[in-house]
């Protein structure tokens, strides 16, 4: 009999055996996915931090050039107003030579024409159109407001792309 009891104390500790050894591969299994997320995690963490400089670095870029622009659109504006400050009666072909030279120089992103808008009492609409006329085009038709003055487009370069444009308030 003490064989069977022999046996039977085996069994037990064959099952023990085992259990600590499914239990220690278990908590190392646990142990192994643990560290497997925290690196992920970690990984995830540098790369959202590395996107975000990128992104900032971008945006940054983008506010320059941004400013640029707008300090070349200001410069042509401020470049306009000296022209009519300098001139009493711009002319057409003038307006088409100094719109020329600008747009030659520089690339301005979206810019489609440089226009000169005039305002004028209502009563000298027929006299400008008369002018516009004049110059060989055909001025745009004017929405009448019920306002003493109108601002119609009266020179808009270039004029291949946009004489239809003309006349337009």
């Amino acid at each position: 009999m003490p064989s069977t009891a022999l046996n039977l104390s085996n069994s037990a500790d064959v099952h023990v055996k085992e259990r600590r050894a499914l239990t220690k591969s278990i908590l190392l299994g646990a142990v192994g996915i643990a560290i497997s997320v925290g690196a992920a995690l970690w990984l995830i963490s540098i790369e959202t931090d590395r996107q975000r400089a990128e992104l900032a670095r971008q945006a940054e870029q983008a506010k320059g050039i941004i400013a640029y622009r707008f300090a070349q659109y200001e410069t042509l504006i401020n470049a306009g107003r000296s022209l009519f400050a300098g001139s009493k009666d711009l002319s057409r072909n003038a307006w088409q030579r100094f719109s020329q030279g600008i747009l030659e120089q520089q690339e301005f992103a979206g810019l489609w024409g440089v226009s000169r808008v005039v305002r004028i009492p209502l009563d000298q609409l027929d006299q400008l159109q008369a002018e516009i006329r004049a110059s060989g085009l055909e001025p745009a038709t004017v929405n009448l407001h019920d306002q003493a003055w109108v601002c119609p487009i009266f020179f808009n370069e270039p004029i291949e792309r946009n004489s239809i444009s003309i006349g337009l308030d």
